[in-house]
């Protein structure tokens, strides 16, 4: 209720940064709060900067649709800062975009690969090696996607490349299998009923008792896989065979202790069947047969090695269910025997046992993660899990084991590799804070209980960003190097309920600002700009007329390119928010939405854009005012030189509460008013700001300054003119209002107000 009273107290209150952003509306009686004189209840499109300053955000430029208008999950490749890709996925396709126009064939058609992700394509998360993207979704088996031209016309998406596991335990049923052969396509059968159609695609270990291998070579330089010989006398006897119809020498050879240092041992030019013997006793000794190098004339020779002792494993991977008992399968690693065995292992990942959903790089290894486990792969080698690799580069395959952790939602390398759970964040740590993980040293621990959503986190620097298993919060973890362990902070404390329609995916943008870009399930985004050094931790609302879905973030020179994928009635638009530097009121100021740029003409194409639209337009320097869209283009009314015409789109601020110039304690619930504001203003269009204490009667800046007319379309470099008159009323909760519109860009330095109060 507002009451008209005389003025006792008055203060000149300073308004020197607008970089605290929003707070929530319970916390506005917190006038106790240091940050509170700062904050705003309402700071939408308001972009403010670690300095202290606010503007209007950049416009967003229009780049084309999306493949068959639908909705898209955008991932990044950077080769290097000039070399980059968005590679854009909608339901069954890939698209691929450099220089912000789609990459096309030799032929002038779209790039394009096909993909079978379909609906999940939201729970994709990947990681970069060189030319290779590596991606995991929890109802896929693994992908790379392999870049094979760097003029980005070649890619190709293919399974991942594991032969060797990762595997689980050895069988300890009575089950046994068969294999119908050593090499090539087999049929593996079991003892009782062991096969699904879910585990096509599955691997299979297969340990047996003896050795055996065996090649038909018809080329030089050609070998079989080796055998390993132990034991003394002769325990230590092979069998050596030779058959075929070839012209040519087959070679024995051996290496001691371990394959690789291969010498020769005999040579065979036609037909033999004999046991050999080398009388090393108590010595492992490999064995290998085939062809070497100049030594092959013609035909095939049928070569084969057989150890009664040890023991040799292979691996297949199924190819077809027959039924229960009987399934093919493709040998990607010899077999040892035809005989059946129980010393077997299944591979962890198909369609029965699920797949990994999250990938990252660390220390040197592919790790990924799914349901209870890590799977780290053996170092420097990301595609090996195999299970014989010794000593610390081994393998790494763990199960977390407790907490409700049935899906890991991602993986994040900092100074240690967390895991995002159901659950909360899990560390994986070695015992001291500078060793590797290796299968010997690895522990787990829990520096965060509360749990995380499926969308992948983000890295700043050394910090770790996800959004809470709720979605209605967003936190951020950090390494205290004092307890030498992660804790977790919640970013949006001072605003609970704001995020409330619920966060799907975060982007981070490093330049010109670190600002963490938290795209909602209504098609808002929420920006938080953040600097931990300046404590700035500023969250503010970017609004448009539609929808935002997806988003991405490349990195640039001065500034990141920064792109959405944005539903505007039914039409999917892919856009770029504009450079900061392009909107500054000069001759080409991009500060409008969904924009186009046009060069000298009348008339301006806009098919993305509905007929009867209303559009914005900024060309040779000034804004040229409000036009409507007629026939998918809009007439300028005359040519014109440059400019950009896109949807208009306006800022609003509004103050925290006022509580200043009390007499006696605080202004908190006293009648004040605002009797003059100065504003500091940079890059700043001569009507580019409204004030006031009523949003419904705001005021334009001064058209006359020290006596003089001031040109409407002047552009204020720098403006700090005196203080100017405004006509507030009384009222207990007096606030500040500033209002800015597209095309006219803003730039806020500083407020000061004169606040009067009652008492």
């Amino acid at each position: 209720m507002r009451v008209l009273v005389p003025a006792m107290g008055s203060v000149n209150t300073p308004l020197l940064a607008f970089n605290r952003g929003v707070i929530a509306p319970q916390a506005l009686a917190r006038v106790d709060l240091d940050r509170m004189p700062f904050s705003a209840e309402t700071q939408r499109n308001w972009l403010p900067s670690r300095l202290g300053s606010m503007s209007l955000r950049p416009g967003w430029q229009y780049l084309g649709g999306t493949e068959n208008n639908e909705t898209t999950y955008n991932i990044d490749f950077i080769f290097s800062r000039t070399d980059a890709v968005i590679i854009q996925f909608t339901s069954t396709k890939i698209r691929f975009w450099v220089n912000d126009a789609l990459v096309t064939n030799t032929d002038g058609s779209i790039k394009e690969l096909t993909h079978t992700y379909g609906s999940h394509i939201h729970g994709l998360s990947y990681v970069q090696s060189a030319n290779v993207i590596y991606l995991a979704c929890p109802h896929h088996k693994p992908k790379q996607l392999n870049r094979w031209l760097s003029d980005n016309k070649l890619w190709a998406l293919e399974d991942y490349d594991n032969q060797d596991g990762p595997f689980g335990l050895i069988n300890t049923t009575a089950t046994t299998i068969t294999p119908s052969g050593l090499t090539g396509n087999v049929t593996l059968t079991a003892s009782s009923s062991l096969f699904s159609q879910e585990q096509v695609g599955a691997l299979f270990r297969l340990e047996s008792s003896g050795q055996t291998v065996s090649d038909s070579v018809a080329a030089e330089n050609t070998f079989t896989d080796d055998i390993r010989i132990t034991g003394v006398g002769s325990s230590r006897g092979f069998a050596v065979t030779v058959s075929g119809s070839f012209s040519g020498t087959v070679t024995l050879q051996r290496s001691i202790t371990a394959p690789g240092d291969w010498t020769d041992v005999e040579t065979y030019t036609g037909g033999i069947s004999k046991t050999f013997n080398d009388g090393l006793d108590n010595q492992i000794v490999h064995y290998r047969i085939g062809i070497k190098s100049g030594q092959y004339t013609s035909g095939t020779a049928s070569l084969q090695l057989t150890f009664g002792g040890g023991s040799a494993v292979g691996v297949a991977r199924i190819t077809a269910y027959t039924s229960a008992t009987s399934v093919s399968a493709e040998v990607l690693d010899s077999l040892g025997s035809t005989g059946a065995t129980d010393l077997w292992y299944e591979g962890m990942w198909s369609d029965k046992k699920g797949y990994p959903s999250a990938v990252a790089l660390y220390g040197g290894r592919l790790w990924w993660a799914g349901k209870q486990y890590w799977y780290g792969s053996v170092s420097d080698d990301y595609t090996s899990f195999n299970p014989d690799t010794e000593g610390a580069s081994g393998p790494i395959i763990r199960q977390i084991g407790y907490g409700p952790v049935d899906s890991i939602e991602w993986l994040i390398p900092l100074e240690r590799l967390l895991a995002g759970t159901a659950g909360g964040v899990v560390s994986a740590r070695s015992t001291s804070f500078d060793e590797p993980l290796t299968p010997t040293n690895f522990q787990m621990k829990t520096p965060d209980s509360q749990g995380c959503d499926a969308s992948d986190a983000v890295v700043i620097d050394d910090r770790g960003v996800y959004i809470h298993g709720s979605q209605q919060r967003v936190m951020e973890l950090s390494f205290d190097y004092t307890k030498m362990a992660y804790t977790s902070a919640d970013l949006t404390a001072l605003i609970p309920g704001v995020l409330s329609a619920g966060v799907k995916r975060l982007l981070v943008q490093r330049q010109p600002d670190t600002r963490v870009h938290a795209i909602m399930n209504d098609g808002k985004v929420w920006v938080l700009v953040t600097d931990p050094i300046e404590e700035v931790l500023a969250w503010i609302e970017a609004d448009t007329d539609g929808e935002v879905e997806d988003g991405l973030v490349l990195p640039g020179t001065g500034e990141d390119s920064v792109y959405y994928t944005v539903k505007r009635g039914t039409n999917r638009c892919f856009e770029k928010w504009a450079l900061e530097t392009e909107c500054e009121n000069g001759t080409v100021n991009k500060s409008q939405d969904s924009f186009v740029t046009f060069a000298n003409t009348q008339t301006v194409s806009t098919p993305h854009i509905p007929n009867g639209t209303e559009v914005v337009a900024w060309a040779d320097g000034k804004d040229i005012g409000k036009f409507t869209v007629a026939s998918a283009q809009v007439d300028l009314g005359k040519t014109y030189t440059t400019g950009s015409l896109g949807l208009p789109y306006d800022s609003w601020y509004k103050s925290s509460k006022l509580a200043y110039a009390a007499q006696q304690g605080t202004a908190l619930t006293q009648s004040k008013r605002v009797s003059s504001l100065g504003l500091i203003l940079h890059k700043t269009h001569a009507q580019g700001i409204q004030y006031g204490t009523d949003p419904d009667y705001l005021y334009s800046l001064p058209l006359t300054e020290d006596g003089q007319d001031v040109d409407p379309d002047k552009i204020w470099d720098h403006y700090d003119a005196e203080a100017f008159p405004v006509g507030s009323q009384w009222d207990s909760d007096t606030r500040l209002y500033l209002k800015a519109a597209a095309p006219r860009s803003a730039t806020v330095l500083a407020a000061m107000l004169r606040v009067e109060t009652n008492g």
